[in-house]
């Protein structure tokens, strides 16, 4: 993150110091910053040239207004932290999943060992949770109960 509070370190200080400002009355630089950012979310579509004009400030609007941020015409810490996020690329990726796959002929069979939840009724290892989501009771329950048994020595 240091490395992009260097790059737009306009918007990093209107972060730090919780400045509110009217964005027409915001300097060159800050206004490139912003433009840059809003180019690279796919908002602005002008020159990057420090100008806050019809389409910088309907981009900004646009932005803001897509993360819940009123007042379109103001830049303040929220809308900074909001477009620092944007330099910073984050990106969600997806858990690896490690655990063994029950095979497609046994998902959805009541197979396995049975439990009984607590309305009463009877579920089974291979038996679906949900029908139509490849996720089966003793699954979950492996998952959930995993590391809370005590080996006993026999």
């Amino acid at each position: 993150m240091s490395t992009v509070l260097g790059e737009f370190i306009n918007l990093a200080k209107i972060q730090s110091t919780k400045t509110i400002i009217k964005l027409t009355e915001s300097d060159v630089d800050t206004i490139k910053e912003i433009q840059i950012l809003l180019k690279k979310k796919g908002l602005y579509k002008g020159e990057v040239d420090g100008i806050t004009g019809d389409l910088t400030q309907k981009a900004f609007a646009e932005f803001k207004e897509s993360v819940w941020l009123d007042s379109p015409e103001l830049l303040g810490a929220s809308a900074a932290a909001a477009l620092l996020e944007i330099a910073a690329d984050h990106k969600v990726t997806e858990q690896n999943d490690r655990s063994e796959p029950i095979p497609e002929s046994s998902k959805g069979s009541k197979t396995g060992s049975s439990m009984k939840l607590p309305n009463g009724t009877i579920v089974y290892e291979n038996e679906l949770i949900v029908i139509g989501i490849p996720l089966t009771w003793g699954e979950f329950t492996k998952k959930m109960y995993q590391g809370s048994r005590v080996k006993r020595d026999r």
